[in-house]
């Protein structure tokens, strides 16, 4: 992965600043973000790494990937077109467990781990209960 990332970003991906800091990717394993701050580079950018990831046999899934805003007045179209395929835009999208909103803000992520953690706690109140029920019956 990392050899197709350095023929893509180096030849279509001018990435984004954060600071002094330049960033074109987020990857793991076999997951990429690629961070773009024009949506009009993006479809240059995919066909890209689709071109370097079928110089080794590797195919991109086009139903898997999405397209997200962040911070922009403008937003994202419903979908683009990047060459015969399409890619939906989205508010929100999950990449290594952790979902990105569209508005940049962390609150989405906080209220969906609390969610979890509530649920979690539900079902271990639930076992807890019924073990000291059966244990100790009236």
């Amino acid at each position: 992965m990392d050899w197709i990332l350095g023929h893509t970003v180096s030849s279509s991906v001018p990435g984004v600043s954060i600071g002094l800091d330049y960033f074109t990717d987020l990857d793991y394993a076999d997951n990429v973000a690629l961070l773009v701050e024009l949506l009009d580079l993006l479809e240059s950018a995919l066909l890209s790494f689709f071109d370097e990831a079928s110089k080794l046999g590797r195919q991109v899934n086009w139903k898997k990937t999405v397209v997200q805003s962040l911070n922009d007045a403008q937003g994202c179209p419903s979908s683009i077109t990047v060459g015969s395929e399409i890619v939906a835009c989205v508010d929100q999208f999950t990449y290594l467990g952790s979902t990105t909103d569209s508005s940049g803000k962390s609150e989405p992520e906080i209220r969906r781990r609390i969610t979890i953690a509530k649920s979690a706690m539900q079902q271990t109140y639930k076992s807890v209960w019924n073990v000291f029920c059966t244990t100790f019956p009236k």
